[in-house]
């Protein structure tokens, strides 16, 4: 569809146009049709849609299969940030490029890792189940071993204390958790 929103400095696209909803009589103007229950996804969703397969950076196509299945090992999160960013950069190429970094200072122990059928997310979501290491999200960029930001307001519930009501929804379908 390609239609988007910038939402605090981020874009989110709508993916799917929404049922619409006609609703308004013959000569009469304003609020004729109604789109309902629009989803915007952020670029972080096509982490999501993205096969981890066995490719690397500078790949010369002898020693690495492109399966699905597969096990690697890693002497360091970086080996792990690689193959991430090469199987990003099969799909997303010039603006809708991705870029995989690591944090300066951080560090992991060697690691041998297991795939089978996986997606990116999935091998950044081995980052923190496998070596202990936070990831950070921001437009397009990815930053293993990160800790984000650090909000300083402390939302409570209440009259007068800022949050006065939260509305979560999950999706069974969905592959992304937040809080």
């Amino acid at each position: 569809n390609g239609d988007y929103i910038v939402f605090r400095g981020e874009e989110f696209t709508l993916r799917y146009t929404p049922a619409i909803l006609k609703q308004a009589r013959k000569d009469t103007y304003g609020e004729a049709f109604v789109y309902e229950n629009m989803v915007f996804y952020a670029a972080s969703d096509e982490l999501t849609r993205c096969d981890f397969l066995d490719v690397v950076k500078s790949d010369n196509n002898i020693h690495y299969t492109s399966l699905p299945n597969f096990s690697f090992y890693a002497e360091s999160v970086q080996e792990l940030a690689d193959r991430i960013q090469a199987n990003l950069n099969r799909l997303y190429k010039g603006d809708k490029a991705w870029s995989v970094t690591v944090a300066d200072g951080t560090t992991s122990k060697p690691h041998n890792f297991s795939c089978s059928n996986i997606k990116c997310w999935d091998a950044l979501v081995l980052a923190n189940t496998e070596l202990d290491l936070n990831f950070v999200i921001r437009g397009r960029n990815i930053i293993i071993g990160d800790t984000g930001s650090v909000i300083d307001n402390n939302f409570a519930y209440g009259k007068n204390l800022g949050l006065k009501s939260i509305n979560s929804t999950t999706s069974e379908n969905s592959a992304i958790i937040t809080r």
